[in-house]
């Protein structure tokens, strides 16, 4: 196979009469690539040029005078994780064939937790102990359920970044889920018979606002209504009272509600960054964000919250006024102007003519001279 080793994407390794079949990925010799050890050896990869930006040096033919010194591979070319440089990256082992077991299965979804985990316990007479944490749920807003008791009763705003974890789905895993968690909900009953009880939110496809508050994605939206306009009724008098921005004939509405405010002449940002007068071009990346929609949110409600620094001159405005474009169903071009989708036009309003464009189509079509004649528009 030496003359088409790595020539095409395919998961080379595994592959009888390879180089690196023999010593490292022969499943006869006790090979498992289901482990991190072993699991880049059913992974496929392709020689690529250097100037890849996943391009990684190889010295499988070290030992050929003639062997280019730059030869390297790709796993990412080929859709693969690179689980050979790093075994324990996020996301290894790789398996796209599907031969491996879940890690993160839910490890006790079929006939619940064994008895012996809970009887005895302080937990033993709640009515869903036996199956608590068993399969993907928000348990800990149920009745009936240790956390339920101690922390996340009705009296919790679950949209709050402190309780947003209680409305959050998990489930018990095996301790070789990447995202395994401890808990130590049953750490009185001595017969405990899964010493590495550990659970994950990520498996149930939630955020852990448990472990962080302040983690990326918290606090957790979990019905999709948390995050709202916070000054929906007016912005207070006393963000704006006595700073730079006060006189302008729109402060007192700026940001209460999704709106393109800072390409409202008469607000803050718009004087200084988005006059279109001053040559201001909002299909321009540096500029984009000026028509984009966005409105004041609150930190603790708000996983999409990004601090804002337009009233920093008046003492009364609170260190945690924050906006928010994703609520509006905006992209934050604004913290980052080359993100994916900026510049962010979702009424195409960018893909126009411009005045260049429209002289240049008339001058090809012939249309010097001859006004009524009829052309068709290419489209740009």
């Amino acid at each position: 196979m030496i003359s088409q080793y790595g020539g095409v994407c395919s998961p080379w390794d595994s592959i009888p009469g390879t180089p690196w079949y023999s010593g490292s990925c022969n499943e006869s010799a006790g090979k498992d690539y289901c482990t991190n050890t072993d699991g880049w050896c059913d992974d496929s990869w392709c020689y690529v040029s250097k100037d890849c930006p996943t391009w990684t040096s190889t010295s499988v033919f070290k030992d050929v005078p003639g062997a280019p010194a730059e030869l390297g591979y790709s796993y990412q070319r080929c859709g693969s994780k690179d689980c050979y440089s790093d075994p324990n990256v996020k996301g290894c082992p790789d398996d796209p064939l599907g031969n491996c077991p879940d890690p993160c299965a839910c490890k006790y979804a079929h006939g619940g937790l064994p008895q012996a985990m809970w009887t005895g316990g302080q937990y033993e007479n709640m009515p869903m102990i036996s199956q608590y944490g068993a399969a993907c749920a928000a348990w800990d807003m149920i009745p009936g359920t240790p956390w339920y008791t101690d922390y996340c009763g009705t009296d919790k705003d679950y949209c709050h970044r402190e309780n947003s974890w209680c409305a959050a789905a998990w489930c018990y895993v095996d301790r070789s889920c990447p995202t395994w968690t401890s808990t130590s909900v049953f750490k009185d009953v001595l017969a405990t018979v899964d010493l590495a009880l550990g659970y994950s939110y990520e498996r149930c496809g939630s955020t852990n606002c448990y472990t962080n508050q302040d983690a990326e994605g918290c606090p957790y939206d979990w019905d999709g209504t948390c995050c709202d306009c916070t000054y929906a009724s007016g912005l207070p008098e006393k963000f704006w009272k006595g700073g730079k921005y006060a006189n302008m004939p729109m402060i007192s509405s700026y940001g209460v509600q999704c709106a393109a405010w800072d390409s409202i002449p008469g607000t803050p940002w718009y004087a200084g960054y988005c006059n279109t007068s001053a040559g201001k071009d909002y299909c321009a990346s540096a500029d984009s964000w000026c028509n984009d929609p966005w409105c004041y949110v609150d930190k603790d409600r708000c996983n999409s919250w990004v601090s804002t620094s337009v009233f920093k001159d008046v003492p009364e405005a609170p260190a945690t006024l924050g906006y928010s474009y994703k609520h509006c169903n905006s992209l934050n071009c604004f913290s980052n102007t080359t993100a994916a989708g900026c510049p962010y036009d979702p009424h195409a309003e960018c893909k126009g003519y411009s005045c260049g464009d429209v002289k240049m189509e008339y001058r090809q079509a012939g249309c010097c001279g001859n006004p009524t004649k009829r052309m068709e528009l290419t489209g740009r």
